[in-house]
C-alpha cells in the first residue's frame, strides 16, 4: 500500500515496476515508486501543486504538469531529474494532460479555459531531444497550437 496525497499517477513505459505519483497543493511533490518492493525510489519537490505526470516512451524523460502558482509543464530527464525545459503558456493552473498516440505531442488544458498542444518528445529515441538544448530554458516557441477559449 502506498500512502501519499495523490492527484496524478503514471506508469513508466520502459521500467514496468516504476510508478510516478504527483501530490496536490499541500504536498507539491512527485514520488517515484518501485511497485515490486513498495519503496519510494525518489522524490522531486516542486513549488506548485502537481496535476499531471506523463512519461516519454522513446526518451528517458518525464513531464510534470504544475498548477498554482507556476501553471507550467516541466520536462525532466529520468532518473537524474535534471530540468530539460519549462513550458509556459497557461494563465491558470493546468488541470489535465494527455499524450498523443504517436508519443510526441502533449495536450494540456488549463483553468484559463484553453487547450494547448506541445511538441515535447520529438527527436531520436534515447538520445538528445533535437529541439531542446541540454540547458534549462523557457520554450514558449514549442507551443504547437494555442487553442482559443474552450467555451
Amino acid at each position: 500500500m502506498f500512502i501519499c496525497p495523490c492527484q496524478a499517477l503514471s506508469w513508466c513505459p520502459w521500467q514496468l515496476n516504476l510508478l510516478a505519483t504527483g501530490g496536490g497543493s499541500s504536498d507539491k511533490t512527485v514520488k517515484f515508486w518501485n511497485v515490486t518492493s513498495g519503496q519510494c525510489m525518489d522524490t522531486l519537490t516542486t513549488d506548485s501543486q502537481v496535476s499531471g505526470v506523463l512519461w516519454s516512451e522513446g526518451h528517458r524523460e518525464v513531464l510534470v504538469a504544475q498548477g498554482f502558482p507556476q501553471n507550467q509543464l516541466v520536462l525532466l530527464q529520468y532518473p537524474s531529474l535534471q530540468c530539460v525545459a519549462e513550458l509556459k503558456g497557461h494563465e491558470g493552473r493546468i488541470l489535465h494532460t494527455s499524450l498523443s498516440p504517436d508519443g510526441t505531442t502533449v495536450a494540456s488544458v488549463g483553468a484559463d479555459e484553453t487547450l494547448r498542444l506541445w511538441k515535447c518528445f520529438a527527436g531520436q529515441p534515447d538520445g538528445a531531444v533535437t529541439h531542446f538544448s541540454s540547458n534549462k530554458k523557457r520554450l514558449d516557441n514549442h507551443l504547437v497550437s494555442p487553442f482559443s477559449m474552450l467555451r
